[in-house]
């Protein structure tokens, strides 16, 4: 399957405690189109909302739900001050809890055009803050 360069002049930060679902997503995200970079598990330790304050580089973010919540909670905190675009991958069979339920999710398993297709959404409203429901239908 050919992916459309979608998400051309895209900044994407990937935080993915899973080495392999980090490399899936970065590769999928980057044949879309998109300049993309990854925190690793040793990096998430440190990680704080200071990645992604006012003047980030980054234009959205892809987040697994399950990070550990103080780096969830900071990340996402600097990312709504920054106008920074969420997109949340979860396992299917549990709640979507905060600081991720308000965003747009993504459920495992997934398909690389799903996580593109979420990015694009997020990215194509940035005229004021739009949410969505972790059950929400696109």
């Amino acid at each position: 399957m050919t992916i459309v360069k979608n998400l051309k002049k895209q900044n994407v930060l990937i935080v993915h405690e899973d080495p392999f679902q980090r490399s899936y997503l970065y590769k999928v995200i980057q044949d879309a189109g998109a300049d993309v970079y990854a925190l690793t598990a040793e990096n998430l330790e440190t990680c704080n909302s200071t990645l992604v304050k006012p003047e980030s580089y980054f234009s959205a973010m892809v987040l697994s739900s399950t990070l550990p919540k103080k780096a969830a909670t900071a990340l996402v905190g600097g990312a709504l001050d920054s106008g920074i675009r969420i997109v949340v991958v979860y396992p299917a069979r549990t709640e979507v809890a905060f600081p991720f339920s308000d965003h747009r999710c993504v459920a495992t398993p997934y398909e690389g055009f799903e996580v593109v297709d979420a990015l694009i959404d997020v990215l194509a409203a940035r005229r004021g803050c739009i949410h969505w429901s972790a059950h929400s239908k696109l």
